[in-house]
C-alpha cells in the first residue's frame, strides 16, 4: 500500500511539473519601458544578487534553458517573472544565420595557414576531419540560441545580463551574443580550480563578461 501511494504521489507531481512547464513554454511577453536585468544560472549563485536588484528602479527576469521547480519557486517568493528559452523559440527559417558556412570557412583557413602545426606535426587535416564530422549538433545548438536571444531582446528592455559563469559552451555563447549586442553582461564567480601557472597582462584578451570573484584565491 506505502508504495502505490508513493507511486501515485510521484506520478501527481509529475503531471503538475509537466503541466506547469507546458505554461510557461507559452508565456509572452510584453515588452515594457522599464528596463530590465535579467539573470540566468543557480539560485545558490544569483540568489542574493537577485534580491539585492530588486531595490533599484529596474524590473528583474529570470531566465531559463529549461523548466525548474526550484526556480519557478524562488521567482514566485520574490514576484519575479519567470522566462523559458520555449516561450522565445519561434521557429522561421534555419539559415536566417549562416553559421555553419563561416565556421566551415573559418576551420579551412586555420588548417591551410599552418596555424595547427606542433613541433613539426602538422594537425591540421585530423583537426580539420574531427570537427566538421561533428560540426552539425554544435550548429543547431547556436542557432537555436541565436533565435531565442534575438527574441529576448525584441521582447524585454534589457539593459544587462547575470550570469553564475561564462566557461561553458552554453552560457559562453550567451554572454558572447549579448555582448556583441552591446548589452553588459555580468558573472557571479562561485569558484575556479587551482592551476600551477599565470599569464601576463597583455595575453590575458578572455573577456567575454565582467566578473565579480567571491573567494581571496581568486582575487589573488
Amino acid at each position: 500500500y506505502k508504495f502505490r501511494h508513493e507511486k501515485k504521489s510521484a506520478s501527481l507531481k509529475e503531471y503538475l511539473r509537466s503541466l506547469l512547464q507546458k505554461s510557461f513554454n507559452n508565456v509572452k511577453i510584453a515588452k515594457e519601458k522599464k528596463k530590465a536585468f535579467i539573470a540566468c544560472g543557480e539560485i545558490r549563485h544569483l540568489g542574493d544578487v537577485i534580491k539585492k536588484l530588486k531595490t533599484g528602479d529596474q524590473n528583474i527576469y529570470f531566465y531559463s534553458g529549461e523548466f525548474h521547480m526550484d526556480h519557478l519557486r524562488f521567482c514566485i517568493r520574490e514576484k519575479i517573472l519567470y522566462m523559458l528559452a520555449a516561450s522565445f523559440d519561434n521557429k522561421g527559417k534555419e539559415n536566417d544565420f549562416d553559421y555553419k558556412n563561416g565556421f566551415i570557412g573559418l576551420i579551412k583557413r586555420l588548417c591551410g595557414s599552418k596555424w595547427l602545426v606542433y613541433k613539426d606535426h602538422d594537425l591540421g587535416s585530423c583537426v580539420e576531419k574531427a570537427v566538421l564530422n561533428n560540426l552539425d549538433p554544435y550548429i543547431y545548438d547556436i542557432t537555436r540560441w541565436t533565435r531565442i536571444y534575438s527574441n529576448v531582446m525584441n521582447s524585454t528592455n534589457v539593459c544587462a545580463f547575470i550570469i553564475d559563469q561564462d566557461e561553458m559552451p552554453d552560457k559562453a555563447f550567451m554572454a558572447a551574443f549579448f555582448k556583441s549586442r552591446g548589452i553588459p553582461v555580468y558573472c557571479i564567480s562561485h569558484g575556479y580550480g587551482a592551476v600551477k601557472f599565470s599569464l601576463p597582462d597583455k595575453s590575458r584578451s578572455f573577456d567575454i563578461s565582467h566578473t565579480f570573484l567571491h573567494s581571496e584565491y581568486e582575487k589573488s
